[in-house]
């Protein structure tokens, strides 16, 4: 993420963050990794919410993926951090497409057999 991303950074509860990575690099693989924080997480914090959806990179609209937490956080997979929502669809022009709950994703991957994208006008190319 851009710098100007570390402002809308916030610190979450450990179990939130059990599993993450940050500092490592996983360009390219947002829909994976946001299938796995998902399901690893899916017992503890059924209310998870898997996001399919756009960020506007330097005036181009990139799919991605990024997982929706109650109490306004969004997880963005390809960092492994946390960050204030607001800030984040602001910051990036984020634009939610298909939400997906723990047991509507599970079902997805298991029909398609991948992490995603799963609707219809969805491409390969993630930030």
């Amino acid at each position: 993420m851009t710098g100007e991303m570390q402002v809308h950074e916030v610190t979450v509860d450990r179990r939130l963050s059990r599993g993450t990575h940050p500092g490592r690099d996983y360009q390219g693989r947002c829909y994976e990794l946001v299938f796995k924080y998902m399901a690893g997480h899916r017992v503890t914090e059924p209310d998870l919410r898997l996001v399919h959806g756009t960020l506007l990179i330097v005036g181009v609209p990139y799919p991605h993926a990024w997982v929706e937490i109650p109490g306004g956080i969004v997880f963005d997979p390809v960092d492994q951090l946390f960050f204030n929502r607001d800030g984040y669809y602001q910051t990036l022009h984020a634009e939610s497409g298909p939400v997906y709950t723990p047991p509507e994703a599970e079902q997805r991957a298991v029909t398609t057999k991948h992490y995603g994208p799963w609707h219809e006008t969805a491409t390969t190319q993630t930030p």
